[in-house]
């Protein structure tokens, strides 16, 4: 079964210098601010950072893996728009994968992502005012070279995902102490799911 896929203006990727290599070089701590643009992840934040996006900024991911990986103490990604995550339930693949203590991820907009937020062991995260929309198809089979692509094209097809392979809006695992509030999510498996998690 065939299916409309949610199709976004195309925005240039900004390449120079990297998000990945800002953030690397940026001080342990400090805030970072992110202008207006599509950034290309996927991103691993391992060390405390502040990473503030203003309005317009985006970080697409390739469709694979997570489009951002929190595995460092301390860290706050927020008003981001993040999109493009793989679709490998075995893998958790998802928008924003938190390993991190003590995590901040605040305001930001998750687009076809199959997880939304997923926190694996962590201690003490917000998780707070994001919007969250799964990812509700496979992009389609790739076309032969041969095939003329239009660019501009109206919609995209591909295979609709059903409801019980879609990942988690906010997904925890052996997970304790965190806050969940204020998030708006559809389009998910479930809106929210805990696994071997407490207060």
């Amino acid at each position: 079964r065939l299916h409309a896929q949610r199709v976004y203006p195309r925005r240039p990727v900004l390449a120079h210098p990297s998000l990945q290599e800002r953030s690397d070089a940026a001080p342990v701590g400090a805030p970072l601010r992110v202008e207006a643009g599509v950034y290309a992840g996927p991103l691993v934040l391992s060390r405390a950072l502040v990473l503030m996006g203003d309005p317009g900024a985006e970080i697409h991911g390739t469709g694979s893996g997570s489009v951002v990986q929190v595995t460092g103490s301390g860290v706050t990604v927020q008003g981001f728009r993040i999109t493009g995550s793989g679709a490998e339930i075995s893998k958790d693949d998802a928008g924003v994968k938190v390993t991190g203590n003590e995590a901040t991820i605040a305001n930001n907009r998750l687009d076809d992502v199959l997880h939304g937020v997923y926190l694996k062991k962590v201690k003490s995260a917000r998780i707070q005012g994001n919007t969250i929309r799964g990812k509700t198809t496979l992009p389609p089979p790739a076309r032969p070279s041969s095939t003329t692509i239009v660019a501009d094209e109206a919609e995209v097809c591909g295979a609709e995902l059903n409801v019980n392979v879609r990942g988690n809006g906010i997904h925890l695992w052996n997970s304790e102490k965190n806050l969940i509030e204020n998030n708006d999510i559809a389009e998910t498996r479930d809106g929210m799911y805990f696994s071997f998690t407490r207060q």
